[in-house]
């Protein structure tokens, strides 16, 4: 990893609130690159701050693995707020690569 991304990274990870208003002002495809290779804890942190569209257009621009860690890891609430905004052919998909315990209170 580039010292540059090594950086972007540290602030993603421990500056959340600040990293989330930064990434809300991108595009998602950039929004999405940003997060790939943080941790799910990380991106977690992020994603709870992200309004709900932006996250939804970043999430289904992430790796299918990793957007159904993310999704796997958020509250309830906003699971379902996400996936709200989510296309609706994605939205199965990630549902359907969830366990059911996890996946069954999220549909809608």
């Amino acid at each position: 990893m580039q010292p540059a991304e090594q950086l972007a990274q540290r602030f993603l990870e421990r500056h959340p609130d600040a990293a989330a208003e930064q990434l809300a002002a991108l595009s998602p495809a950039d929004a999405a690159a940003a997060m790939i290779g943080l941790e799910t804890s990380a991106a977690l942190a992020l994603f709870m701050r992200l309004p709900p569209l932006a996250a939804a257009r970043c999430l289904e621009r992430l790796a299918a693995e990793q957007a159904t860690a993310i999704l796997a890891g958020l509250p309830l609430r906003e699971g379902i707020d996400v996936l709200n905004r989510v296309d609706p052919q994605a939205r199965e998909q990630y549902l359907a690569a969830l366990p059911a315990r996890i996946a069954r209170p999220l549909r809608i």
